[in-house]
Parts: C-alpha cells; sequence; structure tokens
C-alpha cells in the first residue's frame, strides 16, 4: 500500500500537476517520522485551483491544509510549505513533551532517593556572622 494518495475530483487535472503533487509528498515523510498517510485531494473548477492535503500520523493525529490559486501547481507548492509548518511545530511539540516528561522522571527519582538529612547543609556558621 502506497503512502502517498492522490485523488482528483474533476477529470481536467493533469498528469504533470499528480506527479508534482507526488514529489512534494514525497519530500514531506522527511519532516516527521510518524506519518502514515499523505492525501492530495486536486480540483480544478473555470478559474480556480483547489488542493487540499490531509496528512495522518500515528496515534490519530490528522493535519490539513487547503489552498486556492489559479495555477494548480502553484498551489501545491503553497499547500505543501503550510503543511511543512505544520510538520515542523508538530515535531517540535512531541520534543518539548519528550523532555518535560523525561524531566518530570528524573526530579521524581531524585526526590525519592534524597531524604533530608542527606542534603549537605550550606549556608553561613554561626562564626561567621557579622
Amino acid at each position: 500500500m502506497s503512502l502517498i494518495k492522490i485523488t482528483s475530483r474533476h477529470k481536467g487535472i493533469p498528469e504533470e500537476a499528480k506527479d508534482y503533487a507526488y514529489i512534494k509528498g514525497d519530500k514531506l515523510k522527511h519532516y516527521l517520522d510518524r506519518i502514515t498517510k499523505i492525501e492530495f485531494v486536486l480540483e480544478q473548477d473555470k478559474n480556480i485551483s483547489q488542493v487540499e492535503l490531509i496528512v495522518a500520523t500515528t496515534r490519530g493525529t490528522l493535519l490539513v491544509s487547503k489552498e486556492f490559486n489559479q495555477d494548480i501547481f502553484k498551489a501545491i507548492e503553497l499547500v505543501s510549505i503550510k503543511m511543512e509548518k505544520q510538520l515542523v511545530k508538530l515535531k517540535e511539540k512531541l520534543r518539548s513533551r519528550r523532555a518535560r516528561d523525561f524531566q518530570s522522571k528524573i526530579t521524581k527519582q531524585t526526590s525519592k532517593n534524597l531524604r533530608s538529612n542527606d542534603v549537605p547543609y550550606v549556608g553561613l556558621e554561626q562564626d561567621d556572622w557579622y
């Protein structure tokens, strides 16, 4: 089963546009390892082209972006840029969550291991007072 699916709603979509969408979708896989499906929906009316990009990740996250433009290639480019930004933001969010969880595990372990008697007193002795 292919990871990238390209659907056209009308028969007027050129094959070059579908190939271009496939190339752009293939580049999106490099942004996040958790991508399970990439779907382009290409639609062309009289003057306006609409491109919808849906990216599914593990754990059920769906990322959606839409773009309208007169040129279908420009719309594919713009929707890919929007999706790249969403994927980078999601990746940063996952990294910060992992770091926060790791930090909380460390503090929990150290607080269990240390008792108040084990912590040395750091401060001024009574002889050092003025």
